[in-house]
């Protein structure tokens, strides 16, 4: 009876530690923080909660862009929502590592990702599609003849058949979700007050006009922004 209690508590030891072990190896932000090229990814998971959700599931597959991408496609002005479609699309809830991306029957797939879930997806929105073809894995949206720009690369780290996390060479983007706008470029002032100053060099006029520069693009209050126009016309 005794030696049948140390295994039954042994046996309970064993899960409570695995069980442990799965979750840990779940958190996406600890995976990638071996991964700089990786990092937006991991801090956008984080803002969004897709980072919880990630580590609640046991069966997953992350597709993660590499900075270079998303750095150009995402800024601050960009919604907390629309951010949570895009990193949420790149979650899937299947396990898929290199060798099952190429060994898909009859070489395409549908896979449901965490958006799907989300109660945001409306109809397939949800849904990717993954075709193998010739040893190159591509990926699109699950409309037919929706382009399959985006293409798996390497993978980062697996736990078969827990998580995979495999980087892709570009933003997968929902159906029914914009595309963030490009950040704007930043503006130069002094430039402009040096450009200014050549064509006129009194010390009012290019005053005037920054303040009006400032108006036009920051200030929204037309009685002050045609008091500095028409101050500025009069010198």
């Amino acid at each position: 009876m005794g030696r049948m209690s140390v295994l039954l508590g042994l046996a309970v030891v064993a899960l409570l530690c695995a069980a442990s072990s799965c979750s840990a190896n779940n958190n996406i932000t600890e995976i990638l923080a071996s991964h700089p090229s990786y990092s937006t990814f991991a801090s956008l998971c984080q803002r969004t909660g897709v980072a919880s959700q990630i580590l609640s599931r046991t069966t997953i597959t992350v597709l993660v862009p590499p900075n270079s991408v998303l750095d150009a496609l995402v800024h601050p002005s960009t919604s907390t929502a629309t951010l949570y479609a895009i990193v949420s699309y790149h979650v899937l809830l299947d396990y898929f590592d290199t060798s099952k991306f190429k060994a898909i029957t009859n070489g395409t797939t549908l896979s449901t990702t965490l958006y799907q879930t989300s109660g945001q997806a409306n109809g397939n929105e949800g849904f990717v599609n993954i075709t193998s073809r010739g040893g190159t894995i591509r990926i699109g949206a699950a409309d037919k003849g929706a382009p399959l720009n985006v293409v798996v690369q390497n993978e980062l780290f697996k736990q078969p058949y827990n998580i995979s996390v495999v980087s892709v060479s570009g933003v997968l983007i929902p159906d029914g979700v914009g595309a963030p706008e490009p950040a704007p470029a930043p503006v130069n002032f002094t430039e402009i007050l040096i450009q200014v100053h050549k064509y006129n060099p009194h010390p009012y006029h290019a005053f005037f006009f920054y303040n009006l520069l400032l108006c036009r693009m920051y200030i929204n209050n037309p009685l002050f922004c045609n008091f500095v126009s028409q101050a500025g016309e009069e010198l």
